[in-house]
């Protein structure tokens, strides 16, 4: 169970493992696949994505820094994105 504190990879991002063709270099966060980071909120309080029917995310905050790879960064935590249960894989320590 992905809990607050655990730490967990990128496996795909929106189910996908390649960015869609004409996706901005800004907003290619499936550079992220294959990063580590950390499960910043408890699961029960994760937010559901109402474009998405039951669909869960967690905030990650990764280890590797946006910036580094021209990514924008919307979140109050620096190098956090939403993403969703689906798209990340448990890393053991």
């Amino acid at each position: 169970m992905m809990t607050s504190g655990r730490k967990v990879r990128l496996m795909t991002f929106e189910g996908l493992n390649i960015a869609p063709k004409g996706c901005v270099p800004e907003g290619n966060y499936w550079k992220l696949i294959g990063h580590k980071g950390r499960v910043a909120l408890d699961p029960f309080k994760c937010c559901k994505d109402d474009r998405y029917s039951d669909e869960r995310k967690l905030l990650v905050v990764f280890d590797i820094s946006f910036m580094f790879l021209g990514l924008c960064s919307y979140q109050k935590n620096k190098n956090s994105l939403w993403i969703s249960v689906t798209d990340l894989s448990e890393v053991s320590y």
